[in-house]
Protein backbone atom coordinates (compact mmCIF):
# COMPACT_ATOMS: atom_id res chain seq x y z
CA UNK A 1 0.00 0.00 0.00
CA UNK A 2 1.01 3.98 -0.90
CA UNK A 3 2.68 4.66 2.22
CA UNK A 4 0.91 8.21 1.94
CA UNK A 5 -2.55 6.46 2.52
CA UNK A 6 -0.60 4.27 5.37
CA UNK A 7 0.20 7.36 7.05
CA UNK A 8 -3.71 8.63 6.64
CA UNK A 9 -5.03 5.23 7.96
CA UNK A 10 -2.73 5.67 10.76
CA UNK A 11 -3.91 9.07 11.39
CA UNK A 12 -7.65 7.95 11.73
CA UNK A 13 -6.78 4.92 13.71
CA UNK A 14 -5.27 7.36 16.16
CA UNK A 15 -7.99 9.46 16.01
CA UNK A 16 -10.49 6.78 17.01
CA UNK A 17 -9.53 6.55 19.82
CA UNK A 18 -10.97 9.81 20.42
CA UNK A 19 -13.99 9.89 18.15
CA UNK A 20 -15.39 6.97 19.84
CA UNK A 21 -15.71 7.67 23.52
CA UNK A 22 -16.91 10.98 22.04
CA UNK A 23 -19.71 8.85 20.02
CA UNK A 24 -20.52 6.88 23.00
CA UNK A 25 -21.25 10.06 25.30
CA UNK A 26 -23.73 11.58 22.47
CA UNK A 27 -25.35 7.84 22.10
CA UNK A 28 -25.73 7.58 25.88
CA UNK A 29 -27.07 11.35 25.69
CA UNK A 30 -29.50 10.45 23.08
CA UNK A 31 -30.55 7.53 24.81
CA UNK A 32 -31.53 9.63 27.31
CA UNK A 33 -33.45 12.17 25.35
CA UNK A 34 -35.09 8.99 23.67
CA UNK A 35 -36.79 7.56 26.91
CA UNK A 36 -37.39 11.14 28.10
CA UNK A 37 -39.35 11.89 24.94
CA UNK A 38 -41.48 8.37 24.78
CA UNK A 39 -42.37 9.07 28.10
CA UNK A 40 -43.82 12.57 27.34
CA UNK A 41 -45.35 10.82 24.55
CA UNK A 42 -43.90 11.98 21.47
CA UNK A 43 -42.23 10.46 18.27
CA UNK A 44 -38.61 10.33 18.41
CA UNK A 45 -36.60 12.31 15.34
CA UNK A 46 -33.69 9.12 14.50
CA UNK A 47 -32.55 11.11 11.88
CA UNK A 48 -31.54 14.22 13.64
CA UNK A 49 -30.21 11.81 16.18
CA UNK A 50 -28.31 10.35 13.90
CA UNK A 51 -27.17 13.80 12.09
CA UNK A 52 -25.66 15.20 15.90
CA UNK A 53 -24.18 11.44 16.24
CA UNK A 54 -22.03 12.49 12.93
CA UNK A 55 -21.75 15.93 13.52
CA UNK A 56 -20.29 15.03 17.02
CA UNK A 57 -17.84 12.19 15.49
CA UNK A 58 -16.93 14.67 12.89
CA UNK A 59 -15.69 17.77 15.44
CA UNK A 60 -13.44 15.62 17.53
CA UNK A 61 -11.61 14.00 14.32
CA UNK A 62 -11.30 17.08 12.85
CA UNK A 63 -9.99 18.68 16.09
CA UNK A 64 -7.63 15.73 16.22
CA UNK A 65 -6.50 16.06 12.74
CA UNK A 66 -6.36 19.46 12.88
CA UNK A 67 -4.63 20.63 15.55
CA UNK A 68 -3.95 17.72 18.42
CA UNK A 69 -1.95 15.20 16.25
CA UNK A 70 0.64 17.97 15.25
CA UNK A 71 3.84 19.27 17.68
CA UNK A 72 4.41 22.68 17.75
CA UNK A 73 6.17 24.25 15.01
CA UNK A 74 6.95 28.09 13.56
CA UNK A 75 3.98 29.70 12.25
CA UNK A 76 3.49 29.46 8.77
CA UNK A 77 0.71 30.85 6.35
CA UNK A 78 -0.17 30.78 2.83
CA UNK A 79 -1.90 33.59 1.32
CA UNK A 80 -1.83 32.20 -2.62
CA UNK A 81 -5.03 31.00 -3.16
CA UNK A 82 -5.37 27.24 -5.47
CA UNK A 83 -1.36 27.10 -4.52
CA UNK A 84 -2.28 23.39 -3.21
CA UNK A 85 -4.14 22.77 -6.86
CA UNK A 86 -1.06 23.97 -8.92
CA UNK A 87 1.32 22.33 -7.29
CA UNK A 88 -0.85 18.79 -7.88
CA UNK A 89 -1.35 19.84 -11.22
CA UNK A 90 2.58 19.96 -11.55
CA UNK A 91 3.39 16.69 -10.10
CA UNK A 92 0.15 15.28 -10.86
CA UNK A 93 0.82 11.90 -8.20
CA UNK A 94 -1.37 10.44 -5.48
CA UNK A 95 -0.02 12.00 -2.56
CA UNK A 96 -0.43 15.80 -3.51
CA UNK A 97 -3.45 15.21 -5.06
CA UNK A 98 -5.13 13.32 -1.56
CA UNK A 99 -3.55 16.35 0.19
CA UNK A 100 -6.53 18.37 -1.97
CA UNK A 101 -9.04 15.95 -1.67
CA UNK A 102 -9.27 14.81 1.80
CA UNK A 103 -9.36 18.42 2.55
CA UNK A 104 -12.55 18.61 1.03
CA UNK A 105 -13.83 14.97 2.10
CA UNK A 106 -12.81 16.17 5.70
CA UNK A 107 -15.82 18.87 5.81
CA UNK A 108 -18.11 17.02 4.10
CA UNK A 109 -19.93 15.77 7.41
CA UNK A 110 -20.40 18.62 8.17
CA UNK A 111 -23.13 19.03 5.86
CA UNK A 112 -25.90 17.25 7.98
CA UNK A 113 -25.86 20.32 9.88
CA UNK A 114 -29.70 21.16 8.07
CA UNK A 115 -30.75 18.19 9.54
CA UNK A 116 -30.33 19.47 13.01
CA UNK A 117 -30.58 23.33 12.78
CA UNK A 118 -32.89 24.51 10.27
CA UNK A 119 -30.94 27.84 9.37
CA UNK A 120 -28.89 25.46 7.47
CA UNK A 121 -31.00 24.83 5.08
CA UNK A 122 -29.99 27.72 3.05
CA UNK A 123 -26.81 27.40 0.84
CA UNK A 124 -26.06 31.29 1.85
CA UNK A 125 -25.63 30.11 5.30
CA UNK A 126 -24.42 26.53 4.78
CA UNK A 127 -21.66 28.42 2.85
CA UNK A 128 -21.16 30.91 5.83
CA UNK A 129 -21.21 27.98 8.25
CA UNK A 130 -18.68 25.95 6.18
CA UNK A 131 -16.58 29.26 5.65
CA UNK A 132 -16.29 30.63 9.34
CA UNK A 133 -16.00 26.69 10.83
CA UNK A 134 -12.38 26.34 8.81
CA UNK A 135 -11.21 30.17 8.92
CA UNK A 136 -11.78 28.82 12.94
CA UNK A 137 -9.71 26.35 12.65
CA UNK A 138 -7.04 27.88 10.77
CA UNK A 139 -6.48 30.38 13.00
CA UNK A 140 -6.00 28.13 15.79
CA UNK A 141 -3.54 26.33 14.02
CA UNK A 142 -1.98 29.27 13.21
CA UNK A 143 -1.95 30.80 17.72
CA UNK A 144 -1.44 27.81 18.46
CA UNK A 145 1.56 26.66 16.02
CA UNK A 146 0.17 23.14 15.22
CA UNK A 147 -0.60 24.20 11.38
CA UNK A 148 -0.03 26.33 8.63
CA UNK A 149 -2.89 28.84 8.06
CA UNK A 150 -3.55 28.02 4.62
CA UNK A 151 -6.45 30.13 1.79
CA UNK A 152 -6.27 26.79 0.73
CA UNK A 153 -7.54 25.14 3.00
CA UNK A 154 -10.46 27.26 3.77
CA UNK A 155 -11.92 26.66 0.11
CA UNK A 156 -11.56 22.81 0.26
CA UNK A 157 -12.77 22.94 3.68
CA UNK A 158 -15.90 25.28 2.20
CA UNK A 159 -16.52 23.24 -1.02
CA UNK A 160 -16.38 20.01 1.07
CA UNK A 161 -19.34 21.05 3.71
CA UNK A 162 -21.44 22.41 0.50
CA UNK A 163 -20.48 19.41 -1.12
CA UNK A 164 -21.89 17.45 1.80
CA UNK A 165 -25.12 19.99 2.26
CA UNK A 166 -26.24 19.22 -1.11
CA UNK A 167 -26.29 15.77 -1.19
CA UNK A 168 -28.18 15.75 2.32
CA UNK A 169 -30.66 18.24 0.52
CA UNK A 170 -30.92 16.20 -1.88
CA UNK A 171 -31.61 12.49 -0.57
CA UNK A 172 -34.09 14.55 1.96
CA UNK A 173 -35.73 15.99 -0.96
CA UNK A 174 -36.32 12.79 -2.51
CA UNK A 175 -37.06 10.90 0.88
CA UNK A 176 -39.99 14.13 1.65
CA UNK A 177 -41.35 14.49 -1.86
CA UNK A 178 -44.17 16.88 -1.81
CA UNK A 179 -44.36 20.00 -4.46
CA UNK A 180 -41.58 20.36 -6.40
CA UNK A 181 -39.51 18.17 -4.81
CA UNK A 182 -37.83 16.90 -8.46
CA UNK A 183 -36.80 20.50 -8.61
CA UNK A 184 -35.95 21.02 -5.24
CA UNK A 185 -33.70 17.94 -5.40
CA UNK A 186 -32.35 18.57 -8.63
CA UNK A 187 -31.55 22.04 -7.70
CA UNK A 188 -29.45 20.69 -4.44
CA UNK A 189 -27.64 18.11 -6.46
CA UNK A 190 -26.17 20.54 -8.61
CA UNK A 191 -23.99 21.65 -5.81
CA UNK A 192 -21.63 17.77 -5.58
CA UNK A 193 -22.61 17.70 -9.28
CA UNK A 194 -20.57 20.98 -10.31
CA UNK A 195 -17.97 20.08 -7.76
CA UNK A 196 -17.46 16.85 -9.26
CA UNK A 197 -17.44 17.72 -12.39
CA UNK A 198 -14.90 20.50 -11.85
CA UNK A 199 -12.46 18.19 -10.04
CA UNK A 200 -13.24 15.23 -12.75
CA UNK A 201 -12.35 17.91 -15.83
CA UNK A 202 -8.93 18.27 -14.41
CA UNK A 203 -8.04 15.00 -14.52
CA UNK A 204 -9.75 14.50 -18.01
CA UNK A 205 -7.75 17.40 -19.33
CA UNK A 206 -4.73 15.83 -18.03
CA UNK A 207 -5.31 12.50 -19.46
CA UNK A 208 -5.75 14.62 -22.32
CA UNK A 209 -2.87 16.02 -23.16
CA UNK A 210 -0.32 14.29 -25.74
CA UNK A 211 2.75 15.23 -22.51
CA UNK A 212 3.02 15.70 -19.03
CA UNK A 213 3.82 18.23 -16.74
CA UNK A 214 7.25 19.33 -15.22
CA UNK A 215 7.09 18.88 -11.47
CA UNK A 216 9.39 21.54 -11.31
CA UNK A 217 7.50 24.22 -12.69
CA UNK A 218 6.55 27.69 -11.02
CA UNK A 219 3.22 27.42 -8.53
CA UNK A 220 3.69 31.66 -8.52
CA UNK A 221 5.68 34.63 -9.88
CA UNK A 222 9.04 35.35 -8.14
CA UNK A 223 9.28 38.93 -7.29
CA UNK A 224 12.34 39.54 -8.32
CA UNK A 225 11.87 42.78 -10.67
CA UNK A 226 14.96 44.95 -8.78
CA UNK A 227 17.75 42.22 -10.21
CA UNK A 228 20.02 43.76 -12.27
CA UNK A 229 20.41 41.24 -15.36
CA UNK A 230 23.40 41.15 -16.95
CA UNK A 231 23.84 38.76 -20.11
CA UNK A 232 27.18 37.81 -21.00
CA UNK A 233 26.03 37.00 -24.66
CA UNK A 234 23.57 38.44 -27.28
CA UNK A 235 20.41 36.26 -26.95
CA UNK A 236 18.92 34.80 -30.10
CA UNK A 237 15.88 36.33 -31.28
CA UNK A 238 14.85 33.08 -33.63
CA UNK A 239 12.46 30.25 -32.55
CA UNK A 240 13.56 26.67 -32.64
CA UNK A 241 12.62 23.37 -33.11
CA UNK A 242 13.41 20.31 -30.84
CA UNK A 243 11.75 16.88 -30.40
CA UNK A 244 10.33 15.00 -27.69
CA UNK A 245 11.32 11.60 -26.74
CA UNK A 246 9.29 8.98 -24.82
CA UNK A 247 10.92 6.68 -22.33
CA UNK A 248 7.54 5.68 -20.38
CA UNK A 249 6.63 5.48 -16.92
CA UNK A 250 6.94 2.51 -15.03
CA UNK A 251 4.17 0.43 -13.12
CA UNK A 252 3.64 -0.91 -10.12
CA UNK A 253 4.21 -4.36 -11.60
CA UNK A 254 6.57 -3.51 -13.52
CA UNK A 255 8.65 -1.70 -10.76
CA UNK A 256 8.48 -4.60 -8.43
CA UNK A 257 9.55 -7.11 -11.48
CA UNK A 258 12.51 -4.47 -11.75
CA UNK A 259 13.52 -4.83 -8.76
CA UNK A 260 12.82 -8.34 -7.93
CA UNK A 261 15.59 -9.22 -11.29
CA UNK A 262 17.70 -6.82 -9.71
CA UNK A 263 17.93 -7.98 -6.30
CA UNK A 264 18.13 -11.85 -7.65
CA UNK A 265 21.09 -11.00 -9.88
CA UNK A 266 23.03 -9.80 -7.46
CA UNK A 267 21.94 -12.79 -4.98
CA UNK A 268 19.79 -10.69 -2.19
CA UNK A 269 16.30 -10.47 -1.20
CA UNK A 270 14.45 -7.14 -0.94
CA UNK A 271 12.89 -7.78 2.02
CA UNK A 272 10.62 -4.70 2.69
CA UNK A 273 8.95 -2.24 -0.07
CA UNK A 274 8.06 1.28 0.48
CA UNK A 275 5.75 3.55 -1.83
CA UNK A 276 6.14 6.80 -1.95
CA UNK A 277 4.12 8.00 -5.18
CA UNK A 278 6.47 8.13 -8.32
CA UNK A 279 9.27 6.68 -6.16
CA UNK A 280 9.63 3.29 -4.46
CA UNK A 281 12.08 2.20 -1.89
CA UNK A 282 13.03 -1.61 -2.21
CA UNK A 283 15.22 -2.33 1.19
CA UNK A 284 17.32 -5.44 2.40
CA UNK A 285 18.10 -4.65 5.72
CA UNK A 286 20.17 -7.68 6.47
CA UNK A 287 22.62 -6.95 3.86
CA UNK A 288 22.32 -3.58 3.74
CA UNK A 289 21.55 -2.75 0.43
CA UNK A 290 18.74 0.50 -0.88
CA UNK A 291 17.60 0.19 -4.27
CA UNK A 292 15.81 3.36 -5.21
CA UNK A 293 13.64 3.55 -8.51
CA UNK A 294 11.41 6.40 -10.13
CA UNK A 295 8.92 5.24 -12.15
CA UNK A 296 8.40 8.78 -13.56
CA UNK A 297 11.55 8.10 -16.14
CA UNK A 298 12.97 4.53 -15.63
CA UNK A 299 15.99 5.75 -13.26
CA UNK A 300 17.33 4.42 -9.99
CA UNK A 301 19.87 4.96 -7.18
CA UNK A 302 21.47 1.00 -5.59
CA UNK A 303 23.30 1.39 -2.44
CA UNK A 304 25.46 -2.09 -2.18
CA UNK A 305 25.73 -3.77 0.72
CA UNK A 306 28.70 -3.96 3.27
CA UNK A 307 28.82 -7.30 1.70
CA UNK A 308 29.35 -6.62 -1.56
CA UNK A 309 30.94 -3.72 -1.94
CA UNK A 310 33.13 -3.94 -5.18
CA UNK A 311 37.19 -2.45 -4.21
CA UNK A 312 39.77 -1.13 -6.28
CA UNK A 313 43.48 -1.08 -4.73
CA UNK A 314 44.07 2.28 -5.97
CA UNK A 315 43.57 6.11 -5.36
CA UNK A 316 39.54 6.55 -7.09
CA UNK A 317 41.06 9.09 -9.72
CA UNK A 318 42.99 5.95 -10.85
CA UNK A 319 39.81 3.55 -11.53
CA UNK A 320 39.56 3.49 -14.80
CA UNK A 321 37.38 4.16 -17.17
CA UNK A 322 36.77 0.92 -19.30
CA UNK A 323 36.98 -1.01 -15.20
CA UNK A 324 34.09 0.60 -14.29
CA UNK A 325 32.11 0.50 -17.73
CA UNK A 326 32.80 -3.30 -17.65
CA UNK A 327 31.45 -3.30 -13.41
CA UNK A 328 28.35 -1.32 -14.24
CA UNK A 329 27.53 -4.61 -16.90
CA UNK A 330 27.26 -6.40 -14.12
CA UNK A 331 23.95 -4.00 -12.83
CA UNK A 332 22.53 -4.45 -16.62
CA UNK A 333 23.97 -0.89 -17.10
CA UNK A 334 24.96 -0.01 -20.65
CA UNK A 335 27.89 2.72 -21.30
CA UNK A 336 28.04 3.34 -24.61
CA UNK A 337 31.14 4.52 -25.99
CA UNK A 338 30.79 7.51 -27.18
CA UNK A 339 29.78 9.04 -23.24
CA UNK A 340 32.27 11.21 -22.03
CA UNK A 341 34.16 10.28 -18.39
CA UNK A 342 34.95 12.57 -15.58
CA UNK A 343 36.19 12.71 -11.70
CA UNK A 344 34.42 15.21 -9.37
CA UNK A 345 35.51 15.43 -5.76
CA UNK A 346 32.98 15.12 -3.42
CA UNK A 347 34.70 15.31 0.17
CA UNK A 348 36.65 12.82 0.84
CA UNK A 349 35.33 11.07 -1.83
CA UNK A 350 34.46 10.91 -5.71
CA UNK A 351 31.83 11.03 -8.41
CA UNK A 352 32.82 9.18 -11.82
CA UNK A 353 30.64 10.29 -14.07
CA UNK A 354 29.82 8.97 -17.16
CA UNK A 355 27.51 11.99 -19.77
CA UNK A 356 25.52 10.48 -22.54
CA UNK A 357 24.25 13.55 -24.73
CA UNK A 358 21.79 12.15 -27.02
CA UNK A 359 24.15 9.34 -28.09
CA UNK A 360 22.26 7.06 -30.96
CA UNK A 361 21.60 3.53 -30.52
CA UNK A 362 19.51 2.75 -33.69
CA UNK A 363 16.37 4.52 -34.05
CA UNK A 364 16.53 5.09 -30.04
CA UNK A 365 19.37 7.74 -27.85
CA UNK A 366 20.92 7.61 -24.93
CA UNK A 367 20.54 10.59 -23.13
CA UNK A 368 21.26 11.66 -19.18
CA UNK A 369 24.48 10.55 -16.36
CA UNK A 370 25.76 7.31 -14.55
CA UNK A 371 27.34 8.21 -11.19
CA UNK A 372 29.26 5.89 -9.31
CA UNK A 373 29.93 7.19 -5.88
CA UNK A 374 33.57 6.06 -4.94
CA UNK A 375 34.97 6.03 -1.27
CA UNK A 376 37.97 5.76 0.15
CA UNK A 377 39.04 2.96 3.19
CA UNK A 378 42.95 3.42 3.64
CA UNK A 379 44.23 2.19 0.54
CA UNK A 380 41.16 0.99 -0.62
CA UNK A 381 38.76 2.22 -3.29
CA UNK A 382 35.34 1.53 -2.64
CA UNK A 383 32.56 1.39 -4.98
CA UNK A 384 29.43 2.83 -2.65
CA UNK A 385 26.66 3.87 -4.88
CA UNK A 386 25.38 3.75 -8.52
CA UNK A 387 23.41 6.43 -9.53
CA UNK A 388 21.23 5.51 -13.01
CA UNK A 389 19.70 8.07 -14.57
CA UNK A 390 21.06 7.89 -17.79
CA UNK A 391 18.23 6.42 -20.03
CA UNK A 392 16.95 5.25 -23.46
CA UNK A 393 14.98 7.40 -25.48
CA UNK A 394 12.68 6.70 -28.62
CA UNK A 395 11.91 10.35 -30.50
CA UNK A 396 8.63 11.21 -30.31
CA UNK A 397 7.86 14.63 -32.46
CA UNK A 398 9.27 17.45 -33.29
CA UNK A 399 7.87 20.72 -31.35
CA UNK A 400 8.56 24.41 -31.53
CA UNK A 401 10.47 26.21 -28.82
CA UNK A 402 10.78 29.59 -27.65
CA UNK A 403 13.94 31.28 -28.48
CA UNK A 404 16.50 32.17 -26.36
CA UNK A 405 15.14 36.06 -25.94
CA UNK A 406 11.73 34.46 -24.96
CA UNK A 407 13.57 32.17 -22.55
CA UNK A 408 15.66 35.13 -20.72
CA UNK A 409 12.20 37.39 -20.84
CA UNK A 410 10.44 34.79 -18.46
CA UNK A 411 12.76 33.80 -16.43
CA UNK A 412 13.06 38.02 -15.85
CA UNK A 413 9.61 37.89 -15.67
CA UNK A 414 9.85 35.37 -12.83
CA UNK A 415 8.42 32.53 -14.43
CA UNK A 416 11.16 30.37 -14.21
CA UNK A 417 11.11 26.97 -12.42
CA UNK A 418 13.54 28.17 -9.74
CA UNK A 419 13.04 32.20 -9.70
CA UNK A 420 11.31 32.04 -6.33
CA UNK A 421 14.38 31.21 -4.94
CA UNK A 422 16.47 34.29 -6.58
CA UNK A 423 13.89 36.23 -4.46
CA UNK A 424 16.52 36.44 -2.14
CA UNK A 425 18.51 38.28 -4.59
CA UNK A 426 16.33 40.44 -5.49
CA UNK A 427 18.53 43.78 -5.38
CA UNK A 428 21.58 41.92 -6.79
CA UNK A 429 23.77 41.84 -10.27
CA UNK A 430 23.18 38.69 -12.19
CA UNK A 431 24.89 38.02 -14.99
CA UNK A 432 23.45 35.39 -17.23
CA UNK A 433 26.63 33.64 -18.32
CA UNK A 434 24.43 30.98 -21.01
CA UNK A 435 21.02 29.84 -22.04
CA UNK A 436 21.37 25.94 -23.91
CA UNK A 437 18.14 23.75 -24.67
CA UNK A 438 18.29 20.59 -22.45
CA UNK A 439 15.59 17.59 -22.12
CA UNK A 440 13.85 17.37 -18.84
CA UNK A 441 11.57 14.28 -17.47
CA UNK A 442 7.72 14.95 -17.30
CA UNK A 443 5.04 12.81 -15.52
CA UNK A 444 3.51 10.97 -18.16
CA UNK A 445 7.57 9.62 -19.03
CA UNK A 446 8.52 11.65 -21.83
CA UNK A 447 11.57 14.27 -21.94
CA UNK A 448 10.51 17.81 -23.13
CA UNK A 449 12.97 20.39 -24.13
CA UNK A 450 14.28 23.13 -21.47
CA UNK A 451 16.10 26.18 -21.50
CA UNK A 452 18.78 25.80 -18.97
CA UNK A 453 19.75 29.22 -18.15
CA UNK A 454 23.22 29.49 -15.89
CA UNK A 455 23.32 31.86 -13.93
CA UNK A 456 26.46 33.74 -11.68
CA UNK A 457 25.35 35.91 -8.34
CA UNK A 458 29.11 37.03 -7.32
CA UNK A 459 31.02 33.98 -6.16
CA UNK A 460 28.14 31.52 -6.56
CA UNK A 461 26.82 29.68 -9.51
CA UNK A 462 22.93 29.13 -10.29
CA UNK A 463 20.98 26.85 -12.32
CA UNK A 464 17.45 27.46 -13.94
CA UNK A 465 15.02 26.25 -16.33
CA UNK A 466 12.24 27.49 -18.41
CA UNK A 467 9.60 25.75 -20.41
CA UNK A 468 10.84 25.66 -23.80
CA UNK A 469 7.81 24.70 -25.88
Amino acid sequence: MHEFLQHILRTLEVGAIFVVPAVVICIAALAVAFIVTKKRGRSFDWLRAAAILILCGWFVLTVYVTLLRGENMSSYYNFQLFLAWQEAWNQFTLQVWLNVLLNIALFVPLGVLPLVFRYAEKWYLMLATGFVSSLAIELLQLVTRRGMFDVDDLFTNTVGAMLGWGIVMAIRAIIRRGDGWKRRCLAFAAVPAAVILSISSIFVVYALKPYGNFPDAPTRTAQISRVDWRPSFTPSDTAETARVYKVGRLSQAESDEFAADFAAKQGIEFTETYYYDDFIMYVSRLTGDFLDLYQQNRTWSYRIGRDRVPTFDCEPTEVGRDTLASLLAGYDVVIPPEATFEYEPLGSMYNAIFDAALIPSGDDYYYGTVTCRLGVDGDTTLLQEISNSMVIMSPSEEVSVCSQSDALERLYAGHSFYGTRLEYYDRYIIEVVSCELELMADTKGYYQPVWRIELSIGNEQFIDFVPAR
